[in-house]
């Protein structure tokens, strides 16, 4: 155990270097920028649920995703409008240069900025839905991000933690079937406890 959280730290270590330095200077003026969504929370719990059973009855005949990309982005087409309203939201407040980024995200990178914002925003500490380590400690392991603790604080996700987040999850998941995983491993992670 000891030594996967050794080789866990390694990767995120790596994550970060990895990732362009124009990017982390873009939004170093604007990591303070509270990202929130329009999804109510029954309505990001709906979704959850949605996404998990259709998953699950597309896996139960055969043990492989019979669901299509089609499919996918159908069910997670509200987290995309949502994270188009993230994004144009973005757009007035932040500079020119930033502003390129967050333009050039593509849709599966726009439902997992929503689904980031969601599921952190709906189980804050304010609202005790889950514990807050419990929480992160899901979706670190659902996003694949091992120190994903800097983005919880006070139930809040920021532009520079949100980018980190949606570039680690575009390199670690493919497609709207991949992202449509990302939230039932998350779902089902929650729910165990």
């Amino acid at each position: 155990m000891k030594a996967l959280k050794i080789f866990l730290s390694i990767c995120f270590v790596s994550f970060l270097f990895s990732c362009s330095d124009n990017t982390e200077n873009l939004v170093e003026k604007n990591d303070d920028i509270a990202l929130r969504s329009n999804i109510t929370a029954k309505d990001y719990q709906t979704l959850l649920e949605a996404v998990t059973s259709n998953l699950n009855h597309s896996t139960k005949s055969t043990g492989s995703v019979e669901m299509t990309e089609d499919e996918a982005r159908e069910i997670l087409m509200p987290f995309l409008e949502d994270g188009k309203q993230i994004q144009h939201s973005l757009m007035d407040i932040v500079d020119k240069d930033i502003a390129e980024v967050w333009n050039n995200m593509t849709e599966t990178d726009l439902i997992t900025l929503s689904f980031l914002v969601c599921s952190v925003n709906h189980n804050s500490v304010e609202t005790k839905a889950t514990t807050g380590e419990r929480l992160l400690a899901c979706l670190g392991v659902a996003i694949g991000v091992t120190d994903i603790y800097n983005i919880g604080i006070k139930g809040l996700v920021n532009a520079k933690t949100a980018l980190q987040v949606v570039k680690a999850v575009g390199k670690r998941y493919l497609g709207y079937i991949g992202v449509a995983i990302m939230i039932a491993d998350f779902t089902t992670c929650v729910g165990a406890s």
